[in-house]
């Protein structure tokens, strides 16, 4: 099995339609673009996601993940005026090499802290690329004869 260290990325206030995590705190893989927002798969298998999103006080937030810019799941965030509220979202994906995960703002006019409050991390469950490894097999031992 191939094991992949987790990735974690923090926003630090960019406001755009894709949320871009620029402060980058593990991309073994280099599979996560801090220009773009998106993280491209680098190996198939079973992947685990999580966001974590503050908003300020009195604001709304509808939030997403989305595979190949297909919705896939989302948060939603109501702020009473004196709150900062914050909600999650973790979801299992199977994923093949090349697909691509983003956090998205559902509508412009949504707020999300940054600073290092609002976070999206993941990392691979388990591999589900076929193996190519041939099984071990001993080369013939020649038997030793002896007079």
């Amino acid at each position: 099995m191939i094991v992949h260290p987790p990735f974690n990325f923090r926003f630090s206030g960019v406001m755009n339609m894709a949320i871009v995590f620029d402060t980058v705190k593990n991309n073994i893989d280099n599979g996560y673009n801090a220009t773009s927002g998106i993280l491209t798969v680098t190996t198939d298998g079973v992947y685990v996601f999580s966001t974590t999103i503050l908003t300020c006080p009195g604001c709304l937030a509808a939030v997403g993940f989305y595979k190949n810019d297909d919705y896939i799941s989302g948060l939603y965030v109501n702020g009473a005026p004196d709150k900062l509220p914050s909600t999650a979202e973790t979801t299992v994906l199977e994923l093949t090499r090349g697909d691509q995960m983003r956090v998205k703002i559902a509508d412009a006019k949504d707020e999300v802290v940054g600073n290092n409050y609002t976070t999206f991390a993941g990392f691979l469950l388990y591999d589900t690329a076929p193996q190519t490894d041939q099984p071990f097999t001993m080369a013939p031992q020649q038997a030793a004869v002896g007079k």
